[in-house]
């Protein structure tokens, strides 16, 4: 049993360790990304934030008291 202590870090180790070694580079149009992933990000930011307000005076327009 002991023996099977001090084996199993080891495999579990090279088991997760294989497939990175695979995964870490992007063939194809993954390669080159045109656009830094910072800048989509804020940009995407951005848009969520403006949509957010859009739909907060959408539904306060809509939600407003009637004039009598």
């Amino acid at each position: 049993m002991p023996r099977l202590v001090r084996v199993l870090p080891a495999a579990v180790l090279l088991a997760t360790l294989r497939p990175t070694s695979v995964l870490g580079d992007h063939g194809g149009p993954l390669r080159d990304a045109p656009m830094s992933p910072l800048t989509l990000a804020l940009m995407v930011g951005g848009a969520v934030l403006a949509v957010g307000i859009l739909a907060v005076i959408i539904v306060r327009a809509m939600t407003g008291k009637a004039e009598e």
